[in-house]
């Protein structure tokens, strides 16, 4: 008999909660009382997650189509993808001056770097934002900054663009595509080790595309070496020409015990082509 009325108390029970959670769902969606688990419309998307963060950048940027200035700091419209300075008729600081002949280019891993510590990565920049210190959140940014675009009837960039064409005013496009077919050729040698292509994989070393103007160590999911990081903190920032050129003539020279085993390019002219045809790799 007792555990008869062990039993019925045990469904009394089951069935109070039941009811309880029943009710309160109800008059907790009626009364607009969140859940513990909202509904998945009502999730932020990553892009607009970073639009709540890019209120953030507001009192010193514009972010809309106009690309209005402020007395503080230049529109932020189509940002990613471009040179560093690159908006005509704001006046840039010395350091992002410097930072574009260095070859900066505004792409994820650049602003990714930029966003977390702003005077670290272009040391002496006006810019007095601290920086955004989560992952999360500057990865919900950028994407949001990448929508700021204005409508194009395609995105797919030719092999060899206007910006690339002006490298040399005196050489003509002819010549340059010539350069390129030789650089390509000369490319093929790093393929043993690196992923030229779009698909971006990591072989022995990190892939390349992109690699202009991209800061080093900018490739987040590869395990770059001590010396490399060693190098980095030295004050190599960004992979420009001048590195480049630097580095694919004496690897080891350049970056004292770095695993790359390549033993270098010594014919300029070879190591230009390379160069040019690394800089259509976008």
């Amino acid at each position: 008999m007792n555990g008869n009325k062990d039993f019925l108390a045990v469904i009394l029970t089951v069935f109070g909660v039941v009811v309880f959670v029943g009710v309160f769902h109800f008059f907790g969606d009626e009364l607009g009382v969140d859940s513990a688990y909202p509904p998945a419309n009502v999730m932020l998307s990553q892009v607009d997650q970073g639009k709540r963060i890019s209120r953030k950048c507001l009192p010193c940027h514009d972010l809309t189509s106009a690309r209005r200035f402020t007395r503080v700091g230049p529109p932020l419209w189509e940002i990613v993808g471009k040179p560093a300075a690159s908006v005509q008729g704001y006046v840039y600081s010395r350091a992002q001056l410097r930072a574009r002949q260095d070859g900066v280019v505004w792409d994820e891993f650049s602003l990714d770097r930029y966003l977390d510590n702003p005077r670290d990565f272009i040391p002496g920049n006006k810019m007095a934002f601290a920086g955004l210190h989560l992952g999360a959140e500057r990865k919900a940014l950028i994407e949001y900054l990448k929508t700021l675009q204005d409508p194009k009837e395609s995105r797919m960039a030719p092999l060899i663009d206007q910006a690339i064409l002006s490298l040399s005013a005196a050489e003509d496009s002819s010549s340059f595509v010539e350069r390129v077919k030789r650089g390509r050729i000369e490319s093929e040698k790093c393929g043993a080790c690196h992923d030229l292509g779009p698909e971006k994989k990591n072989i022995v070393g990190p892939y390349l595309m992109g690699v202009v103007g991209r800061p080093a160590g900018g490739v987040l999911e590869y395990p770059f070496s001590q010396p490399f990081k060693k190098a980095v903190a030295q004050g190599l920032k960004v992979w420009n020409t001048k590195n480049l050129d630097d580095f694919i003539t004496d690897p080891d020279a350049v970056i004292p015990g770095t695993k790359m085993i390549f033993p270098g390019i010594k014919d300029d002219q070879r190591r230009q082509d390379l160069i040019v045809y690394l800089r259509t790799l976008k």
